[in-house]
């Protein structure tokens, strides 16, 4: 908890991923919360809730923007790479202006050491080696690859209707994946935290992946994963009772 941040909104909708993701989040000790870039959805009152959330429930918060990856997005509306990477540094700086602005609102003492791009993590052992493991995965194993190009159609078809981007694009794509994929595989090893849960308003096929499979790497046990969001829909359990609800047999929606 942190007692100096001003709560301002309701509880968003939060849903563990597993009972062991809701043990995660009732110790309150890490959230790790995933806001994109060119996304509509993270309007400034949404951010306002998520993050005023976030400092209430735990005692540690750190956001998590995209990289240079985020350049297959304009890329896939037309732009060339180096336009396409140009437009991605400034969507990317206009949401960390906005998340650091929230967080001065709502007290945040260093508003700027709690927002990072996972570019920026490039000197991290952890990061570096989690990245490393995933990019020889994919060039190796052939199911696994498979299973990346398929979620990267998926998303091309979700968000763009058509999924034969140039090749440039889906490499791009592909590099967005797997530069997110160690913070949701061991956020705590690489911020030093004793465990984490990752917070994203849909849910990570990513996961979803990991989670089934033999690939490496594999997902830390003190790592955790929540469906949060904020919509008109039926209340849940508050996120403190969320393991307890488990328990008991009520569904997390």
């Amino acid at each position: 908890m942190n007692p100096g941040v001003v709560s301002r909104s309701s509880d968003p909708i939060v849903r563990p991923y597993t009972e062991r993701c809701a043990d995660l989040l009732s110790t309150g000790e890490h959230a790790l919360l995933g806001i994109s870039s060119f996304n509509s959805y993270y309007t400034d009152e949404r951010v306002e809730q998520l993050l005023s959330w976030a400092f209430c429930e735990f005692s540690r918060v750190n956001v998590l923007l995209p990289g240079a990856e985020a350049s297959w997005i304009p890329s896939m509306r037309g732009a060339n790479p180096g336009r396409a990477r140009k437009r991605a540094r400034q969507e990317v700086a206009r949401v960390r202006r906005r998340v650091q602005r929230t967080l001065a609102d709502l007290g945040v003492d260093d508003p700027d050491a709690v927002t990072f791009t996972w570019t920026e993590m490039a000197d991290n052992a952890h990061y570096d080696r989690i990245l490393e493991q995933a990019w020889a995965g994919y060039q190796d194993n052939e199911e696994f690859r498979s299973a990346c190009e398929s979620i990267s159609t998926r998303v091309l078809q979700t968000n763009f209707g058509e999924a034969n981007p140039d090749p440039w694009t889906r490499e791009s794509l592909i590099g967005y994946l797997l530069a997110e994929l160690p913070f949701l595989v061991d956020t705590p090893r690489i911020l030093g935290v004793p465990n984490s849960v990752f917070c994203y308003h849909r849910e990570s096929p990513m996961v979803e992946l990991l989670s089934r499979s033999s690939f490496s790497p594999r997902i830390s046990a003190d790592q955790g994963h929540i469906v949060i969001s904020i919509e008109d829909e039926p209340v849940v359990p508050a996120p403190r009772a969320a393991a307890e609800a488990v328990r008991e047999g009520f569904a997390v929606r």
